[in-house]
C-alpha cells in the first residue's frame, strides 16, 4: 500500500464517521449531474458531466459569514481548464488530445506543454503531468465509491510546482475529493464530502 493510499484513507476515515447511518447508495454511472456537500465549513458542489467527459462544476463556500461561487471547466474530470471565481478568471491552455488520455488504469503518465492566463494575460507557462497511481475506496457517509488516485503537478516556469491528488470516481468522470500535495508528496490539506446526491 502506497503512502498516497495510507493518508487519504486515514484522512477520510476522520472526516466521514460522522455521517454513517446514510440510508441509500448512490450509483454513480446513472446520471449526469451530482451534488456534493460538506457540511462543515459549509461547501456544496454540483458536478454536470458531458458526454465527451467535460465537467462543469460550480462551488458555493462559506467561511467567517463570507459565500463564494466558483465555476469551474474540467477535462477528463481532473484538468481544470477554466476557472471564473468573484475575482478572478483562470484559465490553462493544452492540447486537446490531454481530453482522451486513459485515467482507468494505474501506472499510466501523460505530460502536455500549457499555457496559465489570468483576466485575459500570460502570466506563465509550463508543463502538466497526470499519473495514475491506484484504484482503492473513499467513503461518503456510509458508502464506499471507487475512486482512481491521480497525481497531477502543474510544473511553471515562474512558480514552485503545484503537486495534488485527485481523486476520480472513473464511472461518474468527477472528482469525488481531492489532496494538496506538498513537493515532496506529503499530504496538506485535502476536500471531501459528506453527502453525495444525483440532481
Amino acid at each position: 500500500m502506497t503512502f498516497s493510499r495510507i493518508s487519504i484513507l486515514a484522512t477520510t476515515a476522520i472526516v466521514f464517521t460522522a455521517t454513517a447511518g446514510q440510508a441509500e447508495c448512490v450509483t454513480l454511472d446513472r446520471s449526469q449531474t451530482y451534488s456534493l456537500t460538506r457540511h462543515d465549513p459549509y461547501f456544496s458542489v454540483t458536478n454536470t458531466v458531458s458526454n465527451d467527459g467535460t465537467v462543469r462544476e460550480i462551488r458555493e463556500s462559506q467561511m467567517n459569514g463570507v459565500t463564494a461561487h466558483v465555476e469551474t471547466i474540467y477535462w477528463n474530470g481532473v484538468i481544470a481548464i477554466d476557472r471564473q471565481s468573484d475575482t478572478s478568471h483562470i484559465q490553462v491552455f493544452m492540447d486537446s488530445s490531454a481530453q482522451s488520455a486513459d485515467l482507468s488504469r494505474a501506472s499510466q503518465a501523460y505530460s502536455y506543454p500549457m499555457t496559465l492566463m489570468v483576466n485575459g494575460a500570460t502570466v506563465d507557462h509550463g508543463t502538466f503531468t497526470m499519473e495514475t497511481i491506484e484504484q482503492t475506496s473513499l467513503y461518503i457517509g456510509d458508502c464506499a465509491y471507487p475512486v482512481m488516485i491521480v497525481r497531477t503537478t502543474m510544473e511553471r516556469q515562474n512558480g514552485s510546482p503545484i503537486n495534488e491528488e485527485a481523486l476520480l470516481s472513473v464511472e461518474a468522470g468527477m472528482l469525488l475529493g481531492n489532496v494538496a500535495m506538498t513537493a515532496d508528496w506529503q499530504p496538506r490539506h485535502g476536500v471531501f464530502f459528506d453527502e453525495i446526491a444525483v440532481k
